[in-house]
Parts: structure tokens; C-alpha cells; sequence
């Protein structure tokens, strides 16, 4: 007995069959598999940038993510680098010494697959940059040298003038302790002195005011910034004839004045005096 088809019922079957082969093929998708690499391309030194390749099947097309791992170069487990996460790298200063790697994973709705690249040569350090010598200077005849001089003053430790009794006599003020040192160094000109070092050793908490008189002044008066102790501003080329006064003061003690005149063709002379709290100027005994 033959079965008759109307052409409605044959167009149902057809659709029918369609839609079972389309259900087929959807549930049977092609695993990916990693069929290339990875490889690396490119030199492994800092600042280069380095390419990861690969290949790979798989039905729908899978989808790659790619990981940069430094590998210790006397082996052990290599880890992976925060936030290199594409095919492309740049390498960096943290790589020196290491190995690079590159790890692939590829995945679709068959599943997944992955691989790891062979390892780089180590990653080299940052080379020192070259350096052309200077060739020495042509030999000069050395000038003679001009006489020196040093001049430090007393390092005794002076003791307070004597205070006369009185009935309402005032407490007697105190010694600065250390009490200041001045020194003067430096080289004679002809036309007087190049000094290249002028220096005070003093408590802390003093005054110290230099007050100058000269053609070659750099200031008539300068206050010396707290806790400076080198006057380098008066480090320079002096006439003869110039003075510099030194006074290191502190409220209610007994402080110091040094007073430097320039000479021609011989050492600074120099005379150093006790400063009372008021201002006056008077010899230190022991001095």
C-alpha cells in the first residue's frame, strides 16, 4: 500500500528534519586545540617589545587570552606578571635576570585548551653607558706657590674679668661654653690676601655678626644665618687695609669679638676680646 504525501505534509517533514540536523549540529561543536605555539618573537632585553604567536582550531572560532609569566633563572615556578594579559610585551627593568614565558588558553563552547612557550634567554641588566676618556691637559709649568698662612687664634679658655663688690650687685654673667673659636686660612696676594677659609666654632643659640671695611667688602654688615658657622661670603680675595669684626654674642653671656686686618705681604693680623651682654668690649684674662 503506497502512502500518498500532500504537499503541506511534505513541507512539514522537510522543516522538521531541518530543525533536528540544526539541533544536532549545535550540540556537537568542535573542542578548540591549540594546533602552533605559543612562540615568542623579538629580543628579550629591557625596553624591547616581544610578540606571542599562535595557532588554533575549533568550532565556533575559540577565543585566546594570553599570559606573561618571569621565570627564575635558576629555576623554580615562574610567575605570572600583573597585567600583561596581551599577545604583546613590553619588557621591563623588574625582568632583568629573568626568563620570559607566554602562556595561551583558548576557549569555546567545546571546552578548552592550553599551552606554554619555550623560555627566553634571560633578560640582561642595564649595561653601564660608555664613557670616553678625557685626555689629560697639555703639562703647564706649575707657578710657584704663594705663601700660605693660618691663623687660629688662642684656644685658651678665658676667665671672666673680675667684678668689683657692691652691695646690689648683679649676678655675674657666665662664659660662653665652649667658648667660640675663630679661624682665618688662606694664601697671600700682592695686593694682600686670599682667604679660603674663615670659620666659627660656637654654641649653639649664638649671634654671629660680621661687620666689614674695605674696597672688597662683599657686605659692610652680615648676620650669619642660624647655625652657620662658615662665613663663606667673606672667602674670597681681600685688599690690605680691610678689617673684619667678628662678634659671636648671646643674651645674658659673655661673648667674643675678633677683629682680622688684611696685610700686604704678610699674615692677617688678628686681636681677640671678651663681649659683655651690654656691648662692651674688654680684654679676657687667661687670653
Amino acid at each position: 500500500m503506497k502512502t500518498r504525501w500532500t504537499r503541506g505534509a511534505l513541507a512539514l517533514a522537510l522543516t522538521a528534519a531541518a530543525l533536528l540536523l540544526a539541533v544536532a549540529a549545535a550540540g556537537a561543536a568542535n573542542p578548540p586545540r591549540i594546533t602552533d605555539g605559543p612562540t615568542i618573537e623579538g629580543t628579550p632585553q629591557v625596553g624591547a617589545e616581544l610578540q606571542a604567536r599562535g595557532s588554533w582550531s575549533g568550532g565556533p572560532p575559540p577565543e585566546p587570552s594570553w599570559t606573561w609569566l618571569r621565570c627564575p633563572r635558576a629555576g623554580g615556578p615562574c610567575a605570572a606578571i600583573p597585567g600583561a594579559t596581551s599577545d604583546r610585551y613590553r619588557v621591563v627593568a623588574a625582568d632583568a635576570g629573568s626568563m620570559l614565558r607566554v602562556g595561551l588558553v583558548v576557549t569555546n563552547k567545546g571546552g578548552s585548551d592550553q599551552a606554554q612557550s619555550a623560555p627566553t634567554a634571560p633578560v640582561p641588566g642595564a649595561s653601564a653607558p660608555t664613557v670616553t676618556p678625557t685626555p689629560p691637559p697639555a703639562a703647564t709649568p706649575a707657578p710657584t706657590p704663594a705663601p700660605t698662612f693660618d691663623v687660629p687664634g688662642p684656644v685658651v679658655t678665658p676667665t671672666p674679668p673680675p667684678v668689683t663688690p657692691v652691695t646690689s650687685a648683679a649676678p655675674r654673667p657666665a662664659l660662653l661654653k665652649p667658648f667660640p673659636v675663630v679661624r682665618i686660612k688662606g694664601a697671600l696676594t700682592w695686593l694682600g690676601a686670599r682667604v679660603t677659609l674663615l670659620s666659627v666654632r660656637a654654641p649653639r643659640g649664638v649671634r654671629i655678626v660680621v661687620a666689614c671695611r674695605g674696597r672688597d667688602c662683599p657686605a659692610r654688615r652680615y648676620r650669619a644665618p642660624r647655625g652657620t658657622h662658615r662665613l663663606r661670603r667673606f672667602e674670597r680675595n681681600l685688599r690690605a687695609g680691610t678689617r673684619l669684626e667678628i662678634r659671636i654674642t648671646k643674651v645674658g653671656y659673655i661673648g667674643k669679638r675678633t677683629l682680622i686686618v688684611i696685610r700686604r705681604g704678610q699674615p692677617p693680623s688678628r686681636s681677640d676680646r671678651c663681649v659683655e651682654p651690654g656691648g662692651r668690649v674688654l680684654r679676657c684674662a687667661g687670653l
